[in-house]
């Protein structure tokens, strides 16, 4: 919105493709500036993966635009939340029913302001979605390491 109301996009909902590379690269330096400085492995262990994970999935995405497709950054982040909050919850036993619901509607929600507002074909969205998700899942190892010792 920022970006739209500065005029450097012509469009609140549609960001062009190339516009997007220097987002994206401007958000993975956001994302390993502030897991290198601010959230250490040493304290944060969970969040600091968490968000290594995004900077994957944001390489992911930048890699693909460069191969002309359309990836989307808002479902992908939502994937990755859903995800993490999901791993969380099973790890330490804790019930996050309702916030996992709660990411899962808006999972869908997102995914479907996205369909309607963009245009962009579901196949994309779900493919973001899952490049969001997917690197999420290496969480598992840390969190089995973390919580049963190393075996």
């Amino acid at each position: 919105l920022i970006l739209f109301v500065r005029g450097w996009l012509q469009h609140p909902f549609i960001v062009p493709a190339e516009k997007q590379k220097w987002l994206l690269c401007g958000y993975i330096v956001m994302l390993l500036v502030v897991a290198f400085s601010i959230t250490t492995i040493d304290h944060y262990p969970i969040l600091w993966v968490y968000l290594m994970n995004l900077a994957v999935s944001c390489l992911i995405l930048l890699l693909l635009l460069f191969f002309k497709f359309t990836p989307n950054v808002f479902v992908m982040g939502m994937g990755a939340l859903m995800v993490f909050t999901l791993l969380l919850s099973l790890s330490f036993e804790k019930d996050m029913t309702y916030l996992i619901a709660a990411f899962i509607f808006m999972s869908g929600a997102s995914i479907t302001a996205q369909y309607y507002l963009t245009a962009q074909p579901l196949r994309w969205l779900l493919l973001s979605w899952g490049i969001g998700a997917l690197p999420q899942l290496s969480l598992m190892l840390l969190l089995k390491n973390l919580l049963f010792g190393f075996h």
